[in-house]
């Protein structure tokens, strides 16, 4: 968290990184996990994109053993003539870490990744689809994410749960009591802590 917290991210650096040209546009990130935990990349990528980039702009971060996919998904939208896609590279985590995309992002939307708890460091809004995953850790009420959150099943309007998300700032107090319930240190100094911890062993 260290980087993001003490505000070493250039956002504008970021946005540029992407291509993106309309700023004006709030940023959504998609980030879904892969297949093993029954990521939801291929079953929305494409309804996600025809549907959010109608307000928005789409940032898709697959996981990198979707990668493929992703890049098929690229290309395929880019025949289609949709703008305001872009896409952000799992394989390069030098110059496309993931808490650059989550610099960029005004809102994300995940399912069973780890990224749906590191995103908590942001307090920006976020939401969470449903899938069938059955092997999801069993988290007690005040660690449990999936009750704080907004969960899309596939039935709802996205577009509507994005705008009133963002509009509402929804759950950012039950999103700082979480960040302070499940990581150890928020506040800029992990690394430290981290390699202090080391050396009195």
């Amino acid at each position: 968290f260290d980087d993001f917290v003490n505000g070493e991210i250039d956002r504008d650096r970021q946005i540029k990184r992407l291509g993106i040209k309309d700023t004006s546009r709030k940023n959504i990130l998609y980030a879904p996990t892969w297949r093993f935990g029954k990521g939801t990349l291929r079953q929305y990528a494409f309804k996600f994109a025809n549907e959010i980039t109608k307000e928005h702009n789409l940032i898709i971060r697959p996981h990198f053993h979707d990668k493929r996919y992703a890049d098929w998904v690229h290309l395929v939208s880019k025949l289609k003539g949709i703008k305001h896609l872009y896409f952000s590279n799992p394989s390069n985590l030098i110059k496309s870490d993931t808490f650059f995309d989550f610099a960029v992002s005004d809102l994300m939307i995940s399912d069973v990744s780890s990224v749906i708890y590191e995103y908590l460091i942001t307090l920006k809004p976020m939401i969470i689809i449903q899938n069938d995953f059955k092997k999801r850790h069993i988290m007690p009420d005040n660690m449990d994410i999936m009750k704080h959150t907004d969960i899309y099943d596939g039935s709802q309007d996205i577009l509507a749960m994005i705008n009133e998300n963002i509009s509402r700032h929804k759950y950012q107090e039950e999103y700082k009591d979480l960040l302070t319930n499940c990581f150890y240190s928020t506040d800029g100094g992990c690394v430290d802590k981290a390699v202090n911890f080391l050396k009195k062993l």
